[in-house]
Formats: C-alpha cells, structure tokens, sequence
C-alpha cells in the first residue's frame, strides 16, 4: 500500500493516510465502491471496530457501536422540575382524554398508553434539559371502593421529583404521575 493514499477513519469519520495495521480503515476508493453497490451490511461490517480473540480472531464488540460523549461535569440542573406546573399539565391531559369515556377495559387500557405518552411529551416541552421523564397513568373502574398506589424510587431527593393528578368521573377514576430524574 502506498502513503499516497487516503482513507476515512470509521472512529472519527475523516480523510487521512491509511495504514496497513488498521483494520478500521479503508480507502476512498473502498468506500465509494461499498456505498454504490448500496451494500450497507458490509459496509458496516469494514467500519465497525473490531478486537481480536485470543485464537487470532477478529470479534467485534457491542459497547463499541455505541456513541462516546464527552463528560459535561454538570452536576445540579440548570432549571429543576416544578411538580406545580407538571400537576396541571397532568391533570389537563387526564380531563382532555377521559371527560368523554365510559369505563371499559379494552378501551381504558388504550387510552392509558395513549396519555402515558402524551403527559410526558407535555412535560418535555417544558424544556427540562438532562431530565428524564417517567409517566405512568392508572385508569380503574368506579364502583364505591378504595384504592391505594404507591411507588418507591431510589433517587436524588435535591433534584429529583414527582407529580400526580388526578380525574374521576361517573364510571371510572385515573391518576397519572409523572417522575423526573435528573441525569447526572
């Protein structure tokens, strides 16, 4: 191979010498070739980082495919969650979804999935940046009993927090909640 000629680094994904010894490079030419023949499997096996077995085995890694951030070495949040504005947003999302629902469990266990989702991308909108939201919602059927929810979580108790809320109708009952832990 001569010194002339370029390569594109699959670990940094720029144009530079290539080299004999480095299996996770290949030429221009190489790459052109695997990208008009729209061979991606290929492609993706030559760029994928690769080790080698104690046998002389080339074994290819999991945790290398995934991506490598460098450390921010934030530790406390710039904005914290309210749980006063995430209540609303709960409890408008609750209101807006079940006002019109009559219990029923196929329906109900839909639904649920449906506001689940919806709570949470209200709550993102909010713009909590290194949050990460968690929201379940149970919907039961209301027929004069009680009932009980709990949850425990092992957590930040400086920054990490909750909110529930809260509807009830003729034939059924929710409460949502939504968690937000801080990622540290």
């Amino acid at each position: 191979m001569e010194n002339n000629e370029t390569a594109v680094d699959s670990r940094q994904g720029s144009a530079r010498p290539i080299s004999a010894k480095d299996p996770t490079r290949i030429t221009e030419q190489q790459f052109d070739q695997f990208c008009e023949k729209g061979d991606q499997e290929l492609l993706l096996a030559v760029l994928t980082p690769t080790h080698t077995s104690a046998q002389g085995e080339r074994v290819k890694s999991a945790a290398d495919n995934l991506p490598r951030y460098e450390n921010s070495y934030q530790m406390a949040p710039k904005r914290k969650f309210l749980p006063g504005k995430a209540q609303e947003i709960i409890e408008e999302a609750l209101a807006e979804k079940l006002s019109e629902v009559d219990y029923s469990p196929e329906v109900c266990r839909d639904v649920a999935g449906e506001l689940s989702e919806l709570i949470k991308e209200r709550i993102k909108a909010l713009n909590l940046p290194r949050y990460k939201i968690v929201c379940t919602v149970q919907i039961g059927q209301r027929l004069k009993q009680g009932i009980r929810i709990g949850s425990r979580c092992v957590w930040n108790t400086k920054y990490d927090n909750y909110a529930t809320g809260e509807f009830s109708s003729s034939t059924l009952f929710a409460i949502g909640t939504a968690y937000a832990v801080f990622l540290e």
